[in-house]
């Protein structure tokens, strides 16, 4: 799904707003991770391998997530549930909404302040 032409405002190596916001988290990461990747599904072990969180804190992470109806079960292969952004909550949408505002926010402050920067030694 295209963003209707706004900047995507999460790099390839970006940590994420929330990661950010909370310090590291493990729920905030796995958030992240799915606010990143919301269009689609992925088991525990692609969100560990990703996150760089061990198995363990991913699952207590992920029935954090999954209490507050952030995150949800799409499907389950054999043993493996696949996972993806519960995107009909309303509290999902507001968090994504506040994710790319909160992006856009910290990409302009960084504009502004590699200008001044500029300024500064060009005088």
């Amino acid at each position: 799904m295209k963003n209707q032409g706004l900047a995507h405002p999460y790099q390839e190596s970006d940590m994420g707003v929330f990661s950010r916001l909370n310090y590291g988290a493990a729920p905030s990461r796995v958030l992240d991770f799915f606010i990143k990747n919301k269009d689609y599904t992925y088991t525990q072990s692609e969100i560990s391998e990703d996150t760089k969180l061990s198995n363990k804190t991913v699952s207590l992470a992920i029935k954090h997530l999954e209490e507050r109806g952030l995150i949800k079960t799409d499907r389950k292969v054999g043993q493996a549930r696949l996972l993806k952004l519960n995107t009909e909550s309303q509290a999902t949408r507001l968090l994504i909404q506040a994710a790319f505002e909160l992006a856009k926010f910290e990409n302009h402050k960084k504009i502004v302040e590699n200008k001044r920067e500029e300024v500064s030694v060009t005088q």
